[in-house]
C-alpha cells in the first residue's frame, strides 16, 4: 500500500473516531470542536509532505501536491461516511448531523455521507494551498545546464 493511501486511511480514521465521539456525545451544535476535524486533516497533509516532498521531481511537484491531497482528502472522507452510515445503523441517534440535517432515514444518512465526502475533499484542496508556501521551493529547481534542451539553442560556430 503507498503512502497516500495509509495517510488517508490513518486520517481518515482519527477523523472518524474524532466525529463519532461527537455524535455519540450529541455534541452537534455550533461548537468550534467540531472543527478539530480540519486540523487533524491539516496535519496529517503536513506529515505526508514532510516526508514525501523531498522525493519529487521539480517537474511533477504541483500535480502531485494536489494529487496526494484530492486523495488523501477523498479517502478519508470515504472513511467518515462508512462511518457515519455505521453509526446510523447501530443507532440512528448517533449519526452525525451536518447543516441542522439529522439523520431520520437512510437517504438522509447517503445525503449526509456524500456532504461528508465532498466537505473533506474541499477542504483537503484548500488545506494543501494553505500549506503550500511551506513547501514551494523544496524540490530544487534543475539549473540551466542540467535541462536537457538546455544547450539545444546554442549556435554552432562554423570553421
Amino acid at each position: 500500500m503507498n503512502t497516500i493511501k495509509k495517510t488517508g486511511l490513518i486520517v481518515g480514521i482519527l477523523v472518524s473516531l474524532y466525529l463519532a465521539a461527537l455524535a455519540i456525545s450529541g455534541e452537534f451544535g455550533g461548537a468550534g470542536v467540531k472543527y478539530l476535524k480540519y486540523i487533524i486533516l491539516m496535519v496529517g497533509l503536513m506529515i505526508f509532505y514532510q516526508a514525501n516532498v523531498k522525493h519529487w521531481d521539480y517537474n511533477e511537484f504541483m500535480g502531485k501536491f494536489i494529487g496526494s491531497a484530492a486523495n488523501i482528502s477523498l479517502i478519508a472522507g470515504a472513511i467518515a461516511a462508512i462511518t457515519n452510515t455505521v453509526l446510523y445503523v447501530v443507532e440512528p441517534s448517533w449519526a452525525i448531523q451536518k447543516y441542522n440535517l439529522a439523520a431520520e432515514s437512510m437517504g438522509q444518512v447517503l445525503l449526509i455521507d456524500v456532504i461528508l465526502i465532498v466537505e473533506m475533499v474541499v477542504l483537503g484542496l484548500l488545506s494543501s494551498f494553505i500549506i503550500f508556501p511551506l513547501y514551494k521551493n523544496t524540490p530544487e529547481k534543475p539549473a540551466p545546464d542540467a535541462a536537457p534542451t538546455a544547450n539545444r539553442y546554442k549556435r554552432v560556430k562554423s570553421n
